[in-house]
């Protein structure tokens, strides 16, 4: 704020006089409440000016604040104890590693979360959520770790390759050298560091690599997804829990990861198939955090430019384009399934037709565009042009679907009208009608639909459902009806 001084010289007589009489408050409060009324008696139109540009640079000034803040995200497992906490300090790896080091060598009467001193405890969620931010912001979330005191193991986020994880001795050594010598920059310290763990790496369940994600095969394509085959060629015994790394018998793994064509992204589980010596095939269960689905995604799209010459984005659209394509060799199905689009964004509205594999069901819209605005960096894309193997169509065909989902029919899996503009996003809910949220709501439910534990895609439709139940915007009593219909 552009302050400045008004001061008042007094005679100290007069000013403990006026002291003594003042019923309430001191003689500087006297004058502030007098400056005040003065300031209220400006003509209005210049008040109102220059508060509202007073609370925009407060307003700025605090974004600043924010903006200006670092954090650093902790994981700690310990006498088996869990607890998520985070710094409000930008402590990077060589910062986590000094201060282990230091913990290590005390006598243990705190906890290494109390060793840490003042923090803010977080959840599980809010701590997946600052690994994904260190990946995207590094300078923002300075450094994302995970460390278990019963395992012994240290696991630090990199902005480029994920997870990567060592024994705390090796990491209390290395911190150890970093600092031995006087006189070297922070470069210089960061270099031995890393120098001496360069040959350290474990594996760590929890915690898969860039160093441990290689596919080999084909990319084929499952009910709308792509299906990458992951070579295991590192310790899945360490990662996975299992115990097919030994001469004791002959089981095997096929590990799989597969990426949502329509969605736009990672699926949020690892398919791990265990087939036994004797025949027996058993499912293990191994859900991705940030750090692995933003690695993944990154390993998938270069074995996909390999394999194809194309990113995911365009290989996943030729394949959902294929799928309109009639199919001569087999009868023509009863039920096409079709989705209506009709987005506005930046004035312009477009009305858009999906059908066969391309069509998307209400939760598959919210995960794909919450992609979209998470990874939005060219501003000239809109959304309408992401959604894969459109057509356009008339207000009137997106009408008469609409009315077709009002009347149950089996065809139009969705009939969506998302207003960017106004964020807002509606959808059909058959009979009931028009039924429109937020966008923040809506996206909100999207990723709560994915967090870990339900695999199933019903599932994730019914939690999505259930988080948008007391979400609905307020409309007139006589039905939802979707915002004024604007020209293509």
């Amino acid at each position: 704020m552009d302050s400045r001084e008004v001061s008042v010289w007094l005679d100290r007589r007069w000013y403990a006089a006026l002291f003594r009489h003042l019923d309430s408050g001191t003689v500087e409060d006297q004058l502030d409440r007098y400056l005040k009324e003065l300031i209220s008696q400006l003509p209005k139109e210049e008040y109102d000016q220059i508060s509202r540009e007073i609370q925009e640079e407060d307003l700025r000034q605090q974004q600043e604040i924010e903006a200006a803040k670092k954090f650093s995200a902790f994981h700690v497992r310990e006498h088996g104890q869990e607890e998520y906490f985070q710094l409000e300090r930008p402590w990077d790896v060589l910062n986590a590693a000094s201060i282990l080091r230091e913990y290590l060598r005390k006598d243990k009467q705190d906890s290494f979360s109390d060793f840490c001193g003042i923090r803010q405890r977080i959840t599980a969620w809010d701590f997946d959520q600052l690994v994904g931010a260190h990946m995207e912001n590094p300078k923002k979330v300075t450094g994302a770790f995970a460390l278990d005191f019963d395992k012994k193991e240290f696991s630090t986020v990199d902005a480029a390759d994920g997870w990567r994880s060592y024994f705390m001795q090796d990491v209390s050594v290395a911190a150890y050298r970093a600092f031995r010598t006087e006189g070297l920059s922070a470069r210089q310290r960061m270099a031995r560091f890393t120098e001496r763990l360069a040959d350290c790496e474990i594996e760590s369940a929890g915690h898969l690599s860039a160093r441990q994600i290689s596919f080999a095969e084909e990319i084929s394509e499952i009910d709308g997804r792509l299906n990458f085959y992951m070579e295991t060629n590192f310790d899945v015994d360490a990662v996975f829990g299992t115990h097919v790394c030994t001469d004791e018998n002959d089981d095997c793994l096929n590990v799989y990861a597969d990426y949502d064509m329509a969605a736009g992204q990672v699926c949020d589980e690892l398919e791990v198939d265990l087939h036994r010596a004797d025949g027996r095939e058993e499912s293990v269960p191994y859900t991705f955090n940030a750090a692995e689905k933003a690695v993944l995604l990154r390993k998938m799209e270069a074995y996909c430019l390999e394999q194809t010459g194309m990113t995911l984005k365009d290989y996943s659209a030729q394949l959902m384009a294929e799928d309109l394509e009639p199919d001569q060799q087999q009868e023509p199905k009863e039920v096409r399934h079709v989705s209506v689009f009709r987005v506005t964004q930046d004035g312009r509205t477009d009305h858009l037709l999906t059908e066969g594999g391309g069509a998307m069901d209400t939760l598959h819209t919210a995960l794909r565009l919450r992609a979209y605005l998470a990874d939005k960096t060219d501003s000239s894309e809109r959304f309408a042009q992401t959604i894969p193997a459109a057509d356009v169509i008339t207000p009137e065909v997106f009408r008469e679907y609409a009315d077709e989902v009002q009347q149950d029919a089996e065809r139009v899996t969705a009939a969506l009208d998302i207003d960017l503009d106004r964020g807002t996003f509606s959808n059909v809910a058959g009979a009931d009608g028009w039924q429109t949220y937020t966008v923040s709501d809506v996206l909100a439910a999207a990723w709560n639909a994915t967090i870990p534990h339900w695999s199933d895609w019903e599932a994730r439709r019914c939690v999505f459902a259930e988080q948008l139940e007391d979400k609905l915007v307020g409309q007139e009593p006589t039905g939802i009806t979707p915002p004024t219909e604007p020209t293509m």
